[in-house]
């Protein structure tokens, strides 16, 4: 298991669920880059709460920092993940075409 603490909100990660709760895309520069998570990771816990896929947001919108995360960091994506085709070095590989693609826009940073 890996536990963080949320300090802050926005945190800046993107949760889907496909069979459980799993970080799909972490922003750069937010609180969940700097303290580790990692594309693939398996929510699991809000503080002391144990989430399924139908309730971990409304324990993650209604918790106030500071509060814990937990993640499973070794479950294995399950077949037909929509949103990770695989996982190397802690970057999503998505499924064709996902919402957050840059395909076709520049960053001007």
């Amino acid at each position: 298991a890996y536990r963080v603490m949320v300090v802050e909100k926005p945190f800046g990660m993107n949760i889907q669920v496909n069979v459980v709760p799993r970080v799909v895309e972490v922003l750069p520069g937010y609180p969940a880059e700097k303290v580790g998570i990692r594309a693939g990771f398996a929510l699991t816990h809000v503080d002391e709460h144990a989430v399924s896929g139908n309730e971990w947001f409304k324990f993650f919108q209604s918790a106030s920092p500071p509060f814990t995360l937990t993640f499973d960091t070794d479950l294995p994506l399950h077949d037909g993940n929509p949103f990770l085709n695989s996982i190397s070095n802690g970057t999503a590989s998505g499924g064709a075409d996902p919402w957050w693609s840059n395909e076709g826009y520049e960053d001007f940073r």
